[in-house]
């Protein structure tokens, strides 16, 4: 059935509650729990808007987010190449309202199909052609992605935690049992909470499934090691007092063994090794979902956010030793953030935005070189007092659709014999896209709050009018 139904049955089966299920769309199943007529309703991401009419559960089942699914072979590879497309949505859908947003924004003239129906409804319109895009969460469209033969375009529409949602008179005791539950749940990976989303989610069940056979494949081979062993032995003994010319045969053989023992030994220090990244890229990837998640949480300005995800890519950058933010106004260098360098200097120079190092992708660079080559003589020599000796920088660009916003960059200290590593490289595209995001978040939050004013201005001057 799903996530949420596996962990309210076993909730009920506990406080000996009775479920009773009724098949309904998302857009349904929103409007019954609006009226009354439906007491709790599955999978629902918390907004403020829903909580004036609703009510949800305090702890989070877990994270997701929205994405743009197109065919593997739609030659859709970027927001630009959707102008002039046709989208569908779910109605109601909290990650189809955020993309239609970011349409407007950037002035997408796009098609929108609002699907009176959930995930697999929009899937089939686009399955069936009569769509070029769809917008589902990123879970489902994993699970289903590869088989429909679909790929994701990279977005990250609205974060948001999946919750119970529950009519607005709901008794609190229910809610309190339900997040008691949950609460004990999570920290144990032997819950029926870990159980439940093993099962359901397909990677994960295949990792545990691949580590099974591995650890039979390995007991078999042991077995079969042990056996060889012992049946040398007798042989060794055997020969020995027979035919004394196989002893150097015998030799031969156990070397072989040896040899076998060391091959297996190197094997089990590569798969920890393996494990510890692995175990190091999640608790990165938890970081950054805990950031973004975050942002639902309170407002922040851009040079806050600017300034911790600065310090969230040092932390888990360990090549770099430095860093700093610039943005570009009003045709100038500005410095948002830094960590090593002197900010007091940096910040008081009056540099034109021309010699800020123009990155197009996240891009390795030697930064003193090129502003060597590119700067006044005066100005270099007042930015390398400034700056810690570096060897070379990892340079990202902040942009708002083709508009460059400035650079986000991570510096090796001078004399390091290290490289930036791919997965780095990789992870600093995201932290760069996510501040992209947030920076068009911002701004679109900005446009329309101006709008709001300017309509209330104009609206107390007609009223000033007619009272004249």
């Amino acid at each position: 059935m799903g996530i949420f139904p596996d962990l309210l049955n076993e909730i009920a089966r506990l406080e000996g509650w009775r479920i009773e299920y009724v098949k309904v769309t998302f857009s349904q199943g929103m409007d019954m729990v609006r009226s009354g007529k439906l007491d709790i309703l599955l999978d629902v991401a918390q907004t403020p808007e829903r909580e004036t009419w609703a009510k949800f559960n305090e702890e989070t089942v877990f994270y997701n987010w929205g994405d743009v699914y197109v065919p593997s072979k739609s030659d859709i590879k970027s927001l630009e190449d959707l102008e002039g497309r046709k989208v569908a949505v779910a109605l109601d859908d909290v990650y189809g309202n955020a993309f239609k947003k970011i349409a407007d924004f950037f002035d997408l003239r796009l098609h929108f199909l609002n699907v009176a129906g959930d995930y697999p409804e929009v899937v089939e319109m686009l399955v069936g052609k009569r769509v070029d895009a769809c917008v589902v969460s990123r879970i489902f469209g994993k699970i289903v992605g590869e088989d429909y033969g679909l790929r994701p375009l990279g977005l990250m529409l609205s974060p948001v935690r999946l919750k119970y949602m529950f009519r607005k008179d709901m008794e609190d005791s229910v809610i309190e049992k339900i997040d008691e539950h949950l609460s004990k749940w999570k920290p144990d990976p032997k819950s029926i909470y870990h159980l439940s989303i093993s099962r359901h989610f397909e990677s994960i069940s295949s990792f545990k499934e691949g580590r099974r056979r591995f650890l039979r494949f390995l007991f078999y081979l042991s077995l079969f090691s042990g056996l060889v062993v012992v049946s040398l032995l007798i042989v060794v003994f055997i020969l020995r007092r027979l035919v004394k010319k196989r002893t150097k045969e015998l030799e031969i053989e156990k070397n072989n063994l040896f040899n076998l023992n060391v091959q297996l030994s190197e094997t089990n220090v590569e798969l920890k090794r393996i494990q510890e990244e692995l175990e190091d890229t999640l608790g990165k990837l938890n970081s950054l979902i805990e950031i973004i998640s975050s942002l639902g949480k309170r407002e922040m300005k851009e040079e806050e956010f600017l300034e911790e995800l600065l310090y969230f890519a040092l932390e888990n950058v360990p090549e770099a030793d430095y860093g700093s933010v610039w943005m570009i106004e009003g045709g100038k260098w500005r410095l948002v953030a830094t960590v090593g360098h002197d900010e007091s200097i940096l910040k008081d120079l009056d540099i034109d935005a021309k010699y800020l190092y123009p990155a197009k992708d996240v891009e390795v660079v030697d930064l003193i070189d090129y502003d060597r080559k590119n700067m006044p003589r005066d100005l270099m020599e007042k930015i390398r007092k400034a700056t810690k000796p570096i060897s070379k920088s990892l340079v990202a660009p902040l942009m708002l659709g083709d508009e460059y916003l400035g650079n986000f960059s991570l510096d090796i200290a001078e004399g390091k014999d290290v490289d930036f590593k791919e997965f780095s490289i990789t992870f600093v595209r995201s932290l760069s896209l996510l501040a992209s995001a947030f920076l068009a978040n911002n701004r679109i939050a900005k446009i329309q709050g101006e709008f709001f004013k300017n309509m209330l201005t104009s609206l107390v001057r007609l009223m000033e009018l007619r009272d004249v």
